[in-house]
């Protein structure tokens, strides 16, 4: 069986010869937390965007870093 993914991946750079992921949420979390709930809510999806950009680019190593960045918080948050 095959599933359809869709999504947008909002930012990745090199650094070197490893790649960055960034995703940027609106999500407003107010516990204090909020890892443990990033994590839960978008793990997953990072994973699927790390793993297209080291398909798509044919990189020899794994994404090295994943984050996401609350917008109203300007802060990001590695997973």
């Amino acid at each position: 069986d095959q599933t359809l993914l869709q999504g947008m991946i909002d930012l990745w750079f090199m650094e070197g010869d490893q790649a960055i992921l960034i995703d940027y949420k609106s999500d407003y979390i107010q516990s204090e937390d909020k890892l443990s709930i990033l994590k839960e809510r978008y793990d997953v999806q990072l994973k699927y965007y790390a793993l297209a950009i080291e398909r798509i680019l044919e990189l020899k190593n794994p994404v090295k870093e994943k984050y996401i960045w609350l917008l109203r918080e300007g802060k990001a948050y590695k997973l």
